[in-house]
């Protein structure tokens, strides 16, 4: 099975690869810079009065849910492109020392989502629960990644 997985990535388009690759790499870099935690200069202000008694502010940040798509193929595909974003979104948490809420893990039931790209009111509670307990749990004077659901 191994051979089969590096023969395909041999035999894959070399536009493809480069192309997922400038899309990886424009993200992270366009997360790493808009981010609440970048040198711009934004943080006070938008983070004002939510510090914990460390001083350090209460953040924290989440993947991008899975899809619902009821294709099989269609499903895999959104999933893997995806799967770069979330990639840059936990390098990011953890370069950081910031805990992340794998959304991933929360949503995981066709009745969780409203359509084939939106949690419903299910999907919702269940990620309001993970938002409360990431905060009610995760020690931030740590400045430790830590993965929630």
């Amino acid at each position: 099975m191994f051979e089969l997985r590096i023969d395909a990535l041999h035999h894959a388009p070399e536009s493809a690869v480069c192309l997922w690759l400038k899309v990886m790499t424009t993200f992270g870099s366009l997360y790493r810079h808009a981010s609440p935690w970048s040198s711009s200069g934004w943080l006070p202000d938008k983070c004002d009065g939510i510090t914990k008694p460390t001083g350090r502010p209460a953040l924290a940040v989440c993947t991008v849910y899975e899809p619902n798509f009821p294709d099989p193929q269609v499903h895999r595909l959104t999933t893997t492109a995806l799967n770069l974003f979330n990639d840059c979104i936990v390098r990011e948490a953890a370069i950081r020392g910031l805990p992340v809420l794998d959304l991933r893990l929360i949503c995981t039931k066709p009745e969780d989502y409203a359509n084939e790209i939106e949690p419903g009111v299910p999907g919702g509670k269940k990620i309001a629960a993970g938002i409360l307990n990431l905060f009610q749990r995760h020690d931030f004077s740590s400045h430790r990644t830590a993965i929630y659901q």
